[in-house]
This record gives C-alpha cells, structure tokens and sequence, in this order.
C-alpha cells in the first residue's frame, strides 16, 4: 500500500498558503501569476492520482462487465499507468522550476522567515526527488498495478466474488487518501480565486 498518510500531510501542508495569502496579495508582484501557475500543477498532480484510483475502485466486475473491465485491469497491470504517472513526475519538476526561479525571491521578500521556511518545506516535498510527492507517484502506480494484477489472477481462476471483494476492499483502503486529495484541490481553488480576485482578472 502507498503511504496514505505523506498524501494527507501534503495536502495539510497546502494550507500553509492559504494562512499566508492575505499577506503575499497585499504585496503584490508579477510572481503571483507564477505561483498560481505552480499550484495549477499541483492540482495536475492530484487529478493524475484520481483518475487512476478511479480507473480501477470504479471496477464492478459483474459478469456483463467482465470482458470491458478486464481490459482496465490488463492496462494497469501493464506499462502504461507507469508511463502516465510519469507525466506527474513532470509536474514536479515543473513546480520546482517556478518556485526556484520566480517564487524564492518574492516569497523571502514578503513573508517572515519561519513562514518562508514552512513554505519553501511545502514546495520541496511537492518537487524535490528525495521527497513525498515523487515517491507518491511511484507508490500509487506501482500500488495499482499490484491490484490489478491479483484482482485478474481471482478472475482468470474463476472466482468472480473474490475478485470484486478484493475491489471493494481496496476502495475502502484507500478513502483517506481520496478525501486528501478532495480537500487539497479545495484548498488550491480557493487560492487561485483569491489571487484572482485580488488582480481583478475575469
């Protein structure tokens, strides 16, 4: 299983922004602009962990089902959910090049140093190769594929009933992590519409 709680901590630590938004708007600069960017690839990242616990927690397996559903569960026992969790691997990436480049020097000038700290930590868990989110992202695709995997085995041997308890099991194990991610988007939109507000854009 994937480290639920580094998921619900990331998403916790989202609301280090939102405690020091007032301050960045009543500072404004042109930086703004790049950190809704950054936190617009975030929510890429979380959209990518939800589309693909989706893809498979979505799964019935009831016998009119089987033939569609086994395809779903052959292409997340393959490659191509590894190739597409790497597509979140580029977020992060992404994020790290905005921060260094355009956020570092904005958010030391306005913010106090304990508060420039907590979200500089944010911002290097979210992009940083050694941290949570980099490692989230192979976790989960390698967590998919391992249930794809033993849920097709259950299928192949017959046992239809404990394949779809293997699918409601998993759904279960993985609601926090879900609900993480929920309230993480939450927090990110109402950032951006903050900052949007306060630049006057339509």
């Amino acid at each position: 299983m994937f480290n639920i709680k580094d998921l619900i901590d990331i998403s916790d630590k989202l609301g280090i922004i939102q405690a020091v938004k007032s301050k960045l708007i009543s500072q404004p600069d042109p930086a703004a602009a790049h950190l809704v960017a950054a936190l617009e690839e975030v929510s890429k990242i979380y959209y990518s962990f939800e589309s693909e616990l989706t893809k498979f927690l979505a799964l019935t397996l009831e016998a009119s089902e089987i033939a569609q559903e086994r395809g779903t569960l052959l292409e997340l026992e393959g490659g191509k959910i590894k190739v597409r969790m790497g597509v979140a691997r580029g977020h992060c990436k992404k994020i790290k090049n905005i921060y260094d480049k355009y956020l570092c020097p904005w958010l030391r000038r306005v913010l106090a140093p304990e508060e420039n700290q907590l979200v500089e930590g944010l911002f290097s868990e979210m992009s940083l190769t050694d941290h949570s989110m980099l490692n989230l992202i192979d976790d989960v695709a390698n967590w998919l594929a391992t249930e794809a995997e033993e849920t097709l085995h259950l299928l192949e041997a017959g046992d239809l009933k404990a394949a779809q308890a293997r699918v409601r099991a998993a759904r279960l194990q993985v609601t926090p992590a879900r609900r993480a991610i929920s309230a993480a988007l939450r927090r990110i939109q109402d950032i951006e519409a903050a900052f949007v507000e306060a630049s006057g854009a339509i």
